[in-house]
């Protein structure tokens, strides 16, 4: 009995290591640049035990340090790779790119903002010189990150292995000898007799052999493969399936990690679904600039452009994206997964049909700092299913038809966001809402002449409402409430240049510290016309206007155009402004030479305040009576003496 024990128990560790996934701590680098079809390798695994320990820097604290390695001669195939230093005595942990090689020696572009560090639980952009506090270090343990590359330097057609379906699988290459500098790089595998497409890890190299991390074939003999070590991925139009289970692995203690170059736009095909991350450790998503890890802000327009048309792109469960812009007119843009996170990103549903969505959440949702823009419907849904709960903070939600549609029996925290120029209105009802509302610190803006309402519950809604410290400002209904005697906390928030407060005082009844003060809004302004006719090409054209000298600003400002002949009102982003009187819009607007189209466009969008409602807000003497809060009403703090208005509690600037 005991040997049959034995037995299966070797059986069962025999199939694990024949279905040995990749790492969870493989990153990827995804680059418009690289080579299309995803057939480069595109991963590196930072923890792979066996990198080369026998590395020497010399001016390790200068901005060219110099490596070299015992066992490993650099060649002019290496510059543009990253070398990656683990954690160890002296050394800062990170990457460095090679940039030149001599006599076997590589050095590395080691300066401020060059190198893309660990710290603080992530990667940063490098804010001193050097890999190390020591000029010299010796006994360096360190990886050669080829993965970085737009191009594979190891394109192979004659990869071979004799014992293809053994796991762990050793492979040859004739013309591409393996060497001990690939250890830790995927080996993406796209053709060959006998082998299985996929992407492998090079575990280990000896004499130009490459150890595997699982079974590479379906036979011991195998031939003719075709694989390259290293280069990026390219997420482009037939490949975006490169988020699958097969390489964004994930475990309790790290999960795999993407990082996707900015500054250009790939275009998705079909849904593209992000695999599934653990609760301890998410799958991340995070875009960059020019060094990972510096996080562009999504004003700073170089955040890659995923768009996936009138696909979805759908967050797995445990995942956190931050630092993209999503652009497309499916239903919902934006899927989210339960304890999905959407960070520092922009999106844009310019669907022309209406009730689409630029997000939709899920159980435990957490949109931070994000831009969102749905012109003809929502920018954000709110899950309506039962016990679902967001958070959604800090963000510049506009332009919509609605900005955050909530309901069902859900809750959702809404807290410090700009909430602006949305035309039925900032934060509406779908369905009676019978979970928690916490609604505090925002500013919900329609327009100047008055547009949208701020907030509306649906009969039924038997919430418990928490509303306090908002600005309600230019609506046509600041609040409205659909039964008599919900349990609606309103407290301490400004309602002004409204048309009406409320709906009906018995529906929705202001607190008695509300405020009815001009908040002073620092760079707000409106322009309208009543004539304009609309040109093929999609061009508005209004005689007497203008549009440069008023500051209309394309990419950031829309059009709202609320009536007129042979067009479809609503929103419309704008793409240029031509002249005074021309500008175009983003999306098709038909050509109609009646001149009778009214219109309006709110510009500077600066939402900081005056003096009016500074330190106004709740709470205000905390309870013992020992502590005095100061906090503005609405969403932009003031910060005094001089420097930069904040957004809520985040850092951001809009």
């Amino acid at each position: 009995m005991k040997r049959i024990s034995v037995l299966f128990l070797a059986l069962v560790l025999l199939s694990n290591q024949a279905f040995a996934a990749l790492s969870p701590s493989n990153i990827y680098t995804i680059q418009s640049t690289a080579t299309v079809g995803n057939a480069n390798g595109g991963g590196f695994n930072t923890a792979n035990p066996n990198f080369l320990t026998d590395g020497a820097i010399t001016s390790a604290t200068g901005s060219s340090p110099v490596l070299t390695s015992a066992s490993y001669s650099f060649t002019s195939a290496d510059v543009g790779a990253s070398i990656w230093l683990p954690a160890q005595t002296n050394v800062i942990s990170g990457f460095f790119k090679i940039a030149s090689v001599n006599a076997g020696a590589a050095t590395l572009s080691a300066g401020i903002g060059a190198g893309s560090i660990v710290g603080q639980g992530r990667y940063l952009v490098a804010t001193t010189a050097g890999v190390g506090t020591a000029a010299s270090l010796t006994g360096i343990t360190f990886g050669v990150d080829y993965s970085q590359m737009d191009t594979s330097p190891f394109a192979d057609t004659d990869i071979a292995s004799s014992n293809g379906s053994t796991a762990p699988a050793q492979v040859t290459s004739a013309s591409h000898p393996f060497t001990v500098a690939m250890v830790g790089n995927l080996l993406r595998v796209t053709a060959g007799t006998g082998f299985t497409a996929s992407w492998y890890e090079i575990v280990s190299v000896s004499g130009g052999v490459a150890t595997l991390d699982r079974a590479v074939g379906t036979t011991a003999t195998l031939s003719n493969g075709t694989g390259k070590v290293g280069g990026a991925l390219s997420l482009g139009s037939s490949d975006a399936n490169v988020f699958n289970s097969t390489l964004a692995v994930a475990s309790s203690t790290g999960s795999a990690m993407y990082f996707i170059k900015g500054g250009a736009t790939y275009t998705l095909s079909g849904t593209v679904t992000i695999a599934s991350g653990n609760a301890l450790s998410p799958i991340k998503i995070e875009g960059f600039s020019s060094v990972r890890g510096d996080r562009p802000s999504v004003a700073s327009g170089t955040l890659p452009v995923l768009n996936p048309s009138t696909a979805t792109l759908t967050l797995g469960n445990n995942t956190v994206t931050r630092s993209v812009k999503v652009i497309g007119s499916a239903a919902s843009v934006i899927n989210f997964g339960n304890s999905a996170s959407l960070l520092d990103s922009s999106v844009y549903n310019n669907s022309t049909t209406a009730g689409r969505s630029g997000i939709t959440t899920n159980f435990n949702s957490l949109i931070r700092n994000v831009e969102a823009v749905s012109i003809k419907g929502k920018a954000v849904q709110v899950s309506t299913s039962n016990n679902a709960f967001s958070i959604i903070e800090d963000s510049y939600l506009h332009d919509s038809d609605i900005g955050i549609s909530v309901g069902g029996n859900s809750s959702v925290v809404i807290l410090g966001n700009l909430i602006i120029g949305n035309v039925t209105g900032g934060i509406i009802g779908s369905l009676a809402n019978t979970g928690f509302l916490d609604i505090r610190n925002n500013t919900i803006y329609g327009a100047e002449n008055k547009l949208g309402t701020g907030i509306s519950l649906v009969t039924g809604s038997l919430n418990q409402l928490q509303f306090r410290n908002n600005i309600l400002y230019g609506l046509a209904t600041g609040a409205s409430g659909a039964d008599v005697n919900n349990f609606i906390q309103d407290n301490l928030n400004d309602y002004f240049n409204n048309t009406a407060d409320v709906n009906d005082p018995t529906k929705w009844q202001k607190g008695n510290s509300d405020l009815a003060l001009d908040p002073q809004f620092a760079g707000v302004a409106q322009i309208s016309g009543t004539t304009a006719t609309t040109v093929t090409g999609n061009h508005f054209v209004q005689a007497g206007a203008t549009f440069l000298s008023s500051g209309v600003t394309p990419g950031r400002d829309f059009l709202y155009v609320i009536s007129g002949t042979g067009v479809t009102v609503g929103k419309y982003g704008i793409a240029s402004v031509d002249s005074e009187t021309q500008i175009t819009t983003d999306i098709a607007i038909a050509a109609d030479s009646t001149p009778d189209k009214v219109w309006q466009i709110t510009t500077g969008k600066n939402f900081a305040i005056g003096t009016n409602l500074k330190a106004k807000g709740a709470p205000g003497n905390f309870p013992g009576g020992y502590t005095t809060g100061f906090i503005d009403i609405g969403a932009v703090q003031r910060q005094e003496g001089g420097g930069t208005t904040i957004l809520g509690s985040c850092s951001s600037v809009y």
